[in-house]
């Protein structure tokens, strides 16, 4: 590889955020090998935020010897924790034939930090041997590994529709509007194929094993934030209304643009599920494992009508949205989403682009 070629990947490499898929698809050959070098350590002059992301970029076009070589890299005791975590956390993008093997090798591993993200890799890509093997899970005792191993098995049991509960629905906070609250304005708005295409165009997170929609979605809006509400396929095609009220599922994303990258990332999972009064409980649960917000859906016919509030914890944003969803899109009734969070946040276990940012400045 000349010098040219170098400086390139080194400007890669060197970007404040990660390659997109769009770029990832331009990388040759001899880009591939110099990036696989950097994320096996081989490269010299290499920080751990240059081998997080070419952990990202390996993880997503790697082949077998290569997706074996992260799962060897979390179980590797001579390696910083952060980075076995980075690699545990990237295997969730990768083949989840292959991948799922690697991360069950990894359960036991002793590091809280490290186990929190082989267990939420295994929720996001694994099947009911994934499940029962996290239902054998014990010695669990930090509470941040605790709450994603909850989700990961809710995540499992829910895309796989086994005959298992574990996430405990949690009652939404009766919120009404109190003088003096700052509102921020709520928009959803049913798309279809073509702006869903090009949300999909740019969606770089995981799909949490799910296949999304190609022609049905939202896009959410509150103040100047903005979503698109991926759709799972099945519910798409089978129609929300109808497919909620049947079993529960893995019914959608809530993923956040990214205005920096031009890209969109899961924020939120929305779960759902029918109960024995014809009632459809939401659940919308941030990618660490925390509720954020819930609710309760009425079926008639067609037509849907729902109310969703913040669940009452540290750092919750004040929030109640009620309306009705039709075949023709969502008619909002009430909607109070406030600006200002109450009491203290809550800390979250850190998150991969999290990794990068923290070690990003280390001496290269």
């Amino acid at each position: 590889m000349d010098d040219k070629e170098k400086n390139r990947i080194k400007s890669l490499m060197s970007s404040k955020h990660y390659m997109s898929r769009r770029i990832l698809e331009k990388l040759k050959k001899q880009d591939f090998e110099e990036i696989r070098g950097i994320a096996t350590g081989e490269a010299a002059g290499i920080s751990r935020g240059d081998r997080i992301k070419a952990f990202h970029i390996v993880a997503r076009l790697g082949s077998q010897e290569d997706i074996e070589m992260l799962g060897k890299i979390i179980g590797r005791d001579g390696e910083d924790v952060d980075l076995r975590a980075a690699a545990a956390v990237n295997l969730a993008y990768s083949r989840p034939d292959i991948a799922e093997k690697e991360l069950m090798k990894h359960l036991d591993v002793p590091d809280n930090l490290i186990r929190s993200k082989v267990i939420k890799s295994l929720g996001m890509i694994g099947g009911p041997d994934a499940y029962e093997a996290l239902l054998r899970l014990e010695n669990v005792q930090a509470d941040f590994v605790q709450k994603q191993l909850i989700f990961a098995r809710a995540l499992l049991a829910y895309r796989h529709n086994l005959d298992a509960d574990p996430l405990p629905f949690l009652e939404g906070a009766e919120r009404e509007q109190r003088s003096g609250d700052k509102l921020l304005k709520l928009t959803v708005k049913k798309v279809g194929s073509k702006k869903v295409g090009a949300a999909r165009e740019r969606f770089e997170g995981s799909a949490y094993g799910i296949e999304l929609s190609k022609s049905a979605g939202f896009e959410v809006s509150v103040g100047r934030a903005r979503w698109m509400m991926f759709i799972n396929q099945h519910t798409a095609k089978e129609g929300i209304v109808k497919s909620i009220n049947s079993r529960k599922m893995v019914m959608g994303l809530l993923s956040r643009w990214m205005r920096e990258t031009d890209t969109y990332d899961a924020q939120y999972v929305v779960l759902t599920k029918p109960t024995e009064d014809s009632q459809v409980q939401i659940m919308v649960i941030r990618s660490d494992g925390e509720m954020f917000y819930s609710g309760k859906a009425t079926v008639g016919g067609k037509t849907m009508t729902f109310m969703i509030s913040d669940i009452d914890r540290p750092g919750t944003a004040p929030t109640r949205v009620k309306g009705k969803l039709t075949l023709r899109g969502i008619q909002l009734e009430v909607s109070i989403p406030v600006s200002k969070r109450e009491n203290k946040r809550s800390p979250s276990t850190i998150e991969a682009k999290d990794f990068y940012n923290r070690f990003s400045n280390s001496s290269k």
